[in-house]
């Protein structure tokens, strides 16, 4: 009976993309808005900048957050 159960369960899809496979193990996929590209790079960069001492990790951290608030808001445009 748990291994029925289990296999429902592993079959089943998030809706982030997330998944869990016949052996039990999660993937992740990416969420499935139209900003996730932008989105993806906007955070990159901000990381980036802060691995390299270019800005302190604060700074890239609000920065990050207002331009991914701002994809958000204007869906992308």
């Amino acid at each position: 009976m748990r291994r029925e159960i289990l296999s429902v369960v592993f079959q089943t899809r998030c809706a982030c993309g997330s998944t869990l496979d016949t052996e039990g193990t999660l993937t992740y996929g990416k969420p499935s808005i139209a900003q996730y590209p932008a989105l993806s790079q906007t955070l990159g960069k901000y990381l980036e900048a802060a691995l390299y001492g270019k800005l302190l990790a604060q700074e890239a951290l609000d920065k990050a957050a207002s331009e991914v608030n701002a994809l958000l808001r204007t869906g992308g445009n």
